[in-house]
């Protein structure tokens, strides 16, 4: 069944067009592009940087290793906050207390895992 379409439906179809190209802008740019209003890139530069790490979860998932912030001494042995992301491939770590850049991770032990 055919209809006419009407001043409204003009309207709609003009706001869906608008956000289709609107997204096609945006494609090819993952999620983690943009953080809290900038570029993760931005935040990530500002970020401590987490080495020697390694992975733990006890009462929560988090990463245990040397934490250096710009300005401050190194932190050894230091545990991060719970981990919401790991992304060892992008080089950072996303923890309820915000995102760390990784270093190079701790040598595994005997083969094992720690």
């Amino acid at each position: 069944m055919r209809r006419d379409l009407d001043r409204d439906d003009m309207e709609d179809f003009r706001d869906w067009l608008s956000l289709r190209l609107a997204l096609g802008e945006l494609r090819g740019t993952s999620r983690e592009t943009f953080v809290n209003g900038g570029r993760l890139a931005d935040v990530l530069l500002a970020a401590p940087m987490i080495d020697n790490w390694s992975y733990h979860q006890r009462d929560a998932e988090c990463l245990i290793g040397r934490i250096e912030a710009p300005g401050s001494d190194p932190l050894f042995g230091h545990r991060t906050a719970e981990i919401i992301e790991l992304n060892p491939r992008r080089g950072w770590v996303l923890t309820t207390a915000g995102y760390l850049r990784l270093g190079p991770p701790a040598a595994p032990r005997d083969g094992g895992h720690s």
